[in-house]
């Protein structure tokens, strides 16, 4: 019995004739084409765009850096890629520009990815509230960013204002990669850093132990103030995962300036990365002074702390702050109580050694003892730090014995 099969065209390898078995009839012969190994640039889309939020303390959308971004059709990856430094990514696919009215791209997900680039070891992960997936070390959350078409080859991507997602996100992404004033400590299990889509009252945000969760309240607040927050919380993570042990010995005040110096030195060096400048200036009547609440955009300098202040709030001290920063707050003049701030002309402390008085100090004792040891005479004289730490001296004695 013979069977007629219509075959358009069969590519048989040239030096294996075909079955004696098989009774053909070729009409036309044909030479096989031959494949160049790179695809040729008409085959090939490239695709470039961006990722960027908007930031309200720039006025502007601002670039957002180690993201993952998935094109995907029918929920089929086609491609991948991570953006850079400023938001910027550039794909190829393989798909033929001759196929393109086939297929409606667009991109379905932007995953908050940990990671310097996809393959990180640093295990994080931004989720929301009720999110129970696991910190792996492949994909973060996954948020609907809208669609694209292909017909738009420089789509500005801009992740949505829910639960503060931009915010968070830059300032962890700063932390982990960009800055390099603190060690980057993380727990073996990773960190969760949960933006919530609820307010959180008088508390911004928290940081729980041994579980390493760091919750970020939605209480509305500007988006430096939310980065301050978050750098904040990771400065308790990074402290408490140098030594556990020695953390959670550390007194409130300790562990509470540490993180507020945190948040307010590596928040104000974020946005300096982008040209905010510090204003600056005589402090007079008509110019207040820089860390007010006006311009005080991490919202964790404490300029406002004194030794009199009861422990409502009293254990987030500008003692770190102070003595890094060039601003004296007891020569403010537009509020009567600046009489009673702290009377400061230390500055310049760097970061590293800040960083060794918290993580080798547990009380005010060693912490003083340590203070006295490390500044004395390089960043000031011992009349000058004393005089400081007296206001830290008479705190102690009053409130140090309340637990927060």
């Amino acid at each position: 019995q013979t069977f007629q099969l219509p075959i358009l065209y069969a590519v048989w390898p040239v030096d294996k004739p075909l079955p004696a078995s098989i009774e053909y009839v070729i009409d036309h012969e044909i030479a096989r084409p031959v494949r160049a190994q790179t695809m040729a640039a008409e085959d090939v889309i490239t695709l470039t765009g961006y990722v960027k939020t908007y930031d309200s303390q720039l006025g502007r959308n601002v670039g957002v850096a180690n993201v993952l971004i998935q094109y995907q059709k029918a929920n089929l990856e086609l491609a991948f890629a991570v953006t850079g430094g400023d938001g910027q990514f550039t794909v190829q696919t393989s798909i033929p520009m001759s196929q393109t009215n086939d297929y409606e791209w667009m991109v379905q997900h932007l995953i908050l990815q940990f990671g310097g680039n996809y393959y990180h070891t640093i295990p994080w992960r931004v989720t929301t509230e009720n999110s129970t997936a696991a910190i792996t070390m492949s994909v973060g959350a996954n948020f609907p960013v809208g669609r694209w078409s292909l017909y738009y080859p420089y789509p500005e991507i801009i992740i949505p204002d829910t639960r503060q997602l931009g915010s968070i996100w830059r300032a962890a992404n700063y932390f982990y990669y960009q800055q390099n004033d603190f060690p980057r400590n993380s727990p073996s299990g990773g960190t969760r850093i949960i933006a919530n889509d609820f307010s959180g009252g008088r508390t911004n945000g928290s940081f729980g132990f041994p579980s390493c969760n760091i919750n970020i309240y939605n209480n509305g607040h500007s988006d430096s103030n939310v980065i301050g927050t978050t750098l904040h919380e990771l400065g308790h993570l990074t402290h408490y995962s140098n030594n556990t042990i020695t953390f959670t010995r550390t007194h409130d005040l300790l562990r509470e300036s540490f993180a507020d110096y945190s948040g307010w030195s590596l928040g104000e060096k974020y946005y300096v990365s982008y040209g905010w400048k510090q204003p600056g200036g005589l402090i007079t009547t008509t110019n207040p002074s820089p860390y007010r609440e006006d311009v005080d955009i991490t919202a964790c300098a404490d300029q406002d702390w004194r030794s009199t202040r009861a422990p409502d709030y009293g254990w987030y001290s500008p003692l770190f702050i102070d003595l890094t920063d060039d601003v004296n707050q007891h020569a403010f003049f537009r509020d009567p109580e600046y009489r009673y701030f702290l009377n400061e002309n230390i500055a310049n402390v760097p970061s590293s050694l800040i960083w060794e008085v918290i993580t080798t100090s547990t009380d005010w004792t060693q912490c003083r003892q340590k203070l006295s040891q490390r500044l004395v005479p390089t960043y000031c004289t011992s009349t000058q730090l004393e005089a400081y730490l007296v206001n830290f001296d008479e705190w102690f004695d009053d409130f140090g014995h309340i637990v927060l």
